[in-house]
């Protein structure tokens, strides 16, 4: 029996600097950090999630529900979702401002506010008041009398 071991060479910092020019983690989507998902450069790179955005770009798993689910986890230099707070200069954006484009904040009815209720997006979400309107998005109480009753107290940012 002959087994073959592979070993990438590449260091962590450069597995999110390669390809030098046009990284694999540069080129990462917002959509793809929403997701709880990285990219970062491995070379070789064999099995799932190889060639994503690119040759040896590797997707990986940020949220610890994701890892080995099936990928791989993702470097520490790979960012993750609150990169997108700090870019768009928000304190909670996974709550208020994913999924991008049409957050599940953003997308809450006025009858849901009228009756002292939020929405707000939450990964994982589980238990009462999950995928209110779809997945991931967690109805929510505004109002203090509703707190608890039995729903989770809205974010500051959720308005």
């Amino acid at each position: 029996m002959i087994i073959i071991l592979i070993v990438s060479a590449t260091s962590e910092e450069e597995k999110c600097q390669r390809p030098f020019g046009d990284s694999c983690t540069g080129a990462t989507s917002d959509e793809t950090k929403a997701a709880g998902l990285g990219v970062y450069y491995e070379n070789p790179c064999i099995g799932v999630g190889c060639n994503f955005n690119g040759p040896s770009c590797r997707l990986c798993a940020k949220h610890s529900l994701k890892i080995n689910r099936p990928y791989p986890k993702c470097p520490d230099c790979v960012p993750g979702i609150e990169e997108l707070s700090e870019k768009a200069g928000h304190e909670n954006p996974a709550a208020c401002q994913l999924p991008l484009r049409n957050s599940c904040t953003d997308a809450t009815s006025d009858e849901t506010k009228a009756a002292g209720l939020g929405v707000y997006y939450e990964y994982p979400c589980i238990g009462i008041g999950c995928n209110f309107y779809r997945p991931f998005c967690r109805l929510c109480a505004k109002h203090p009398l509703k707190i608890g009753r039995p729903y989770p107290k809205c974010p500051e940012c959720v308005v």
